[in-house]
């Protein structure tokens, strides 16, 4: 079985998820933060600080702060990495102190923290607050403006998570949330175990849905359907949604960049869950039918003529009350 480091697969995802977020959504969240006088943000789930990074360089806003979050020290020392480079590389000039990086060019100032920590931790939250307020001098219970989540809310319980985040985003404040899993995996060509991994990706979905975090369900397999529904009933204003699903095909035989290895790291995923699954309620995932079918999906990679499509969606709504 084939391992990708998690950041390196990250990474590989974010050309392939910048071409997939929907433009309409994301263009009405850019929108709404244009409007803020200082936007003060918070990444759930930031990973290697994609969201930040093209957030940030999507606005032009004399201030703004952003604080990144996630419970892997690994891929927080990576955006940390990534996002000084590339502040660097559009010509800011860069300084960190502390895990706090300071990027300056022609009146423009943007401060991102990147932190290890669980957002389900009420001591994590308060450090996240008393974050903004050295960052900021603002101090206040609810100190964000904008709160973003990239391909998370299949793994947390969805209710219990927007309601942590209502009790750290403003009044008026704006969520995002994007690449929101929807139940669909569809690869082609049509395998030659076309039964059996149809079951497959059945059991992998099911798999999603069983997983708790902290007693709760999480949103699981259908997450993109269910999130707009949660919103509502938490006090939100949606404001749009959209479709952002991956596809992923070669070119004459030549994959895009990083679209080899993110393909590889997709069915090694599957792969590894169903071994999981046989050892336990799904003996029917024998290990030579499995390993079969996860030697032919690693050929048609290399050939060149695997594709995958993932039903996804992205959300955009405003926080309403007080």
């Amino acid at each position: 079985m084939l391992e990708t480091p998690f950041q390196d697969y990250l990474e590989a995802k974010y050309h392939i998820d910048e071409r997939s977020l929907n433009p309409s959504v994301r263009a009405r969240c850019l929108s709404e933060i244009s409007n803020l006088a200082v936007p003060i943000g918070l990444d759930v789930g930031t990973g290697t600080g994609a969201m930040i990074r093209r957030v940030t360089g999507a606005l032009g806003h004399e201030t703004s702060y952003w604080t990144g979050i996630d419970l892997r020290r690994d891929t927080v020392v990576a955006a940390r990495r990534v996002t000084s480079r590339e502040f660097a590389a559009a010509g800011y000039h860069v300084s960190t102190d502390a895990g706090s990086m300071r990027a300056t060019k022609e009146g423009h100032t943007v401060t991102v923290d990147y932190v290890v920590g669980d957002i389900f931790d009420n001591a994590v939250r308060r450090s996240l607050i008393q974050r903004v307020e050295r960052q900021s001098g603002i101090v206040t219970s609810h100190p964000f403006n904008v709160v973003t989540a990239h391909a998370v809310s299949d793994m947390v319980p969805l209710h219990s998570f927007v309601e942590v985040i209502s009790g750290l985003l403003a009044s008026g404040g704006i969520a995002y949330f994007t690449i929101n899993y929807d139940g669909k995996t569809v690869m082609e060509p049509v395998s030659a175990e076309a039964e059996f991994e149809r079951h497959l990706l059945h059991v992998y979905n099911q798999s999603m849905d069983e997983r708790h975090v902290n007693g709760l369900p999480v949103g699981g397999s259908r997450s993109g359907s269910r999130l707009p529904h949660v919103l509502r009933e938490s006090g939100y204003q949606v404001l749009e949604t959209g479709p952002s699903d991956w596809r992923v095909a070669s070119v004459g035989g030549r994959y895009g960049r990083g679209e080899k290895l993110f393909l590889t790291a997709i069915i090694t995923m599957i792969y590894r869950e169903g071994k999981l699954q046989a050892e336990g309620r799904h003996p029917e995932l024998n290990s030579s039918l499995l390993d079969r079918w996860y030697e032919q999906r690693r050929l048609h990679i290399r050939d060149g003529i695997l594709r995958l499509s993932v039903g996804q969606s992205d959300i955009v709504a405003r926080r309403n009350g007080g």
